[in-house]
C-alpha cells in the first residue's frame, strides 16, 4: 500500500478515513493528529494530505510537512450528504485557477459549509455566484 501511495499528489480523507488508513499502515498510537498526519505523509510520500474533520477544522499537510489549518464558519447543517465531494471539487477549482495552497483551501471550505446548508446532494452544490 505504501508504494502507491507515492504517485498520490492530493489524498482527501475524512478523519474516519484518515484514521483506518493510519491504522492498517502502523497499527494504532496515542499521537496528536498533526503528528500522525506528518508521519502519513512523511512516510507513504503522498504529496498533499488534506485532512476533512467535519465542523472542526481541515488540515493539509505539504510535501516539505508544512501545515496549513482552515476553520469552517459556523453554519446551521442541514446535510452533509455530498460535503466532502463539494469540498475536493471546489479544492480542484481553485487550484485550477491557480490560487495558493491556503487561499484554495479556505475556497473549498467555504463550499463545502455553503452546501450543507442545503438539502441533497446535488441542490446543495454551490454555483462560483455564491462566492462573488
Amino acid at each position: 500500500m505504501l508504494k502507491r501511495l507515492d504517485q498520490v499528489d492530493y489524498l482527501t480523507p475524512n478523519e474516519t478515513e484518515f484514521a483506518y488508513l493510519y491504522e492498517n499502515i502502523f497499527g494504532t498510537d496515542e499521537k496528536q493528529l498533526k503528528e500522525k498526519a506528518i508521519r502519513f505523509r512523511s512516510e507513504t510520500k503522498v504529496k498533499h494530505l488534506i485532512l476533512k474533520n467535519g465542523s472542526k477544522s481541515v488540515m493539509m499537510v505539504d510535501s516539505q510537512n508544512n501545515i496549513a489549518v482552515v476553520t469552517p464558519p459556523k453554519i446551521k447543517a442541514v446535510d452533509s450528504t455530498a460535503a466532502g465531494d463539494v469540498f475536493n471539487g471546489a479544492y480542484a477549482v481553485a487550484l485550477s485557477k491557480e490560487m495558493n495552497q491556503k487561499d484554495s483551501l479556505e475556497f473549498a471550505v467555504k463550499a463545502a459549509s455553503l452546501s450543507v446548508t442545503r438539502k441533497g446532494a446535488q441542490p446543495s452544490i454551490p454555483h462560483l455566484e455564491a462566492f462573488q
